[in-house]
């Protein structure tokens, strides 16, 4: 089965919402600065308990899809290391092809690389496949009349960089930055009973979280 796990290589450098609407919604006097750490750590938490629960990124991040294939190839079992045979019918479904990111929305992919039969590390050209951003879930496939190459038997072979989330503020979702709002609050007013800051992330609030279900990434 074709599966991709991500890893994050650069985090965003910005917040969904400014720290000035945040401290307004808390009601702290606008020269009161005194709980500014507490505060940017609650919203750094709510930011991520967010993109894990709805399977997004908000802000402009860089991530990274691994594969221990290309999907269209499968071992064929009980023969040599590099033998591969194609999916069933490969050449009438494009679906046998499709790689679908996570981590949406997709702003570009910047990279496809993959470890031949000869254990060399090859960069795709990007001319010989085609990145489709029409939907929040994005699509990788190869070009018009080609088909993904064969990558080495071994773990991690293929990796894909790309960047996700949107680089202003106010095109994340409404209902996410509303719930930010709400579990920020909530946060703020128990921190010192529940630690929030000593843990560094909130704890699952199933009628609040809830809120967050229509903005979910249910495709993949």
């Amino acid at each position: 089965m074709f599966e991709l796990r991500y890893v994050l290589v650069t985090p965003p450098t910005a917040e969904p919402l400014a720290l000035a609407d945040v401290r307004a919604h808390l009601r702290i006097d606008s020269d009161d600065f005194s709980q500014d750490a507490t505060i940017s750590l609650l919203m750094l938490a709510a930011r991520r308990y967010a993109e894990s629960y709805t399977g997004r990124s908000l802000m402009t991040q860089h991530w990274q899809a691994v594969a221990d294939r290309f999907p269209g190839w499968y071992p064929l079992v009980g023969a040599p290391w590099n033998a591969y045979v194609p999916a069933p019918v490969l050449n009438q479904h494009l679906d046998d092809q499709i790689i679908k990111l996570g981590r949406g929305p997709v702003q570009s992919v910047e990279s496809i690389t993959y470890v031949d039969l000869n254990g060399v590390t090859q960069t795709l050209d990007p001319s010989t496949y085609i990145f489709d951003n029409s939907d929040l879930v994005q699509r990788v496939a190869p070009a018009y009349g080609t088909v993904w190459p064969v990558a080495r038997q071994q773990l991690a072979a293929v990796k894909i960089s790309f960047t996700a989330g949107v680089s202003d503020p106010t095109l994340v979702p409404a209902t996410i930055r509303n719930w930010m709002l709400v579990r920020i609050a909530t946060a703020y007013e128990h921190r010192e009973a529940e630690e929030i800051v000593a843990k560094g992330k909130l704890q699952p609030l199933e009628y609040v979280d809830t809120l967050l279900d229509s903005e979910k990434v249910w495709a993949l």
